[in-house]
């Protein structure tokens, strides 16, 4: 088995070895617990009963313009709804946002049409939202988060050492598969 790291992002951090073949890492839609990419490629990120996946994103485009809880922007509203598309076939248990309008709206799309309400979390309180996540017998999560808040719960999920995202870039949709004890991250696009 070959691993086959694309230069554009790191596609796969993996905690333990495995296997990408893809050309890509723009994903097209998530069909139960298959992500499918846009060429094509099938990854399997099944979860058993002691198996968590956590879906990470930062919130949509904001209006930069706006200084205090900034809403989002025409793009920031169509990624919102994007995002929504790609959740469309899959099941999630749980959407989780912190209680800022661009988090907010951007999980809003998808927990209104899973049926869910948006749980809050504070963004100081990161550990104590993973030890929630890992506790509860929710096995598939949504967490919308920040440039800063988003790698640093991955870092407390995988033992990693992300940096913050940068300012610009809103189309990070990270995937950790987490059995208990370790998690295995995907760093995708969408």
């Amino acid at each position: 088995m070959r691993l086959l790291i694309l230069i554009s992002l790191v596609t796969l951090i993996l905690a333990c070895g495995g296997t990408k073949e893809a050309t890509t890492d723009q994903i097209a839609k998530i069909e139960r617990s298959k992500i499918i990419l846009e060429d094509g490629y099938i990854m399997d990120v099944t979860a058993d009963d002691s198996t968590k996946v956590i879906f990470l994103v930062r919130h949509a485009e904001k209006d930069t313009a706006v200084k205090q809880n900034p809403v989002l922007t025409e793009q920031g509203v169509a990624r919102a709804n994007k995002l929504e598309n790609i959740f469309k076939g899959t099941r999630l248990d749980r959407v989780y946002s912190t209680m800022y309008t661009r988090t907010l709206f951007t999980a809003q799309p998808t927990s209104e049409s899973k049926g869910l309400d948006v749980t809050p979390y504070d963004a100081q309180g990161l550990r104590e939202l993973m030890n929630k996540i890992m506790a509860s017998d929710d096995q598939y999560n949504l967490v919308v988060g920040h440039s800063n808040t988003t790698p640093a719960l991955i870092n407390e999920l995988c033992g990693t050492d992300l940096k913050n995202i940068d300012e610009s870039v809103y189309d990070d949709l990270f995937i950790v598969v987490h059995d208990g004890a370790t998690g295995v991250l995907y760093s995708l696009k969408y």
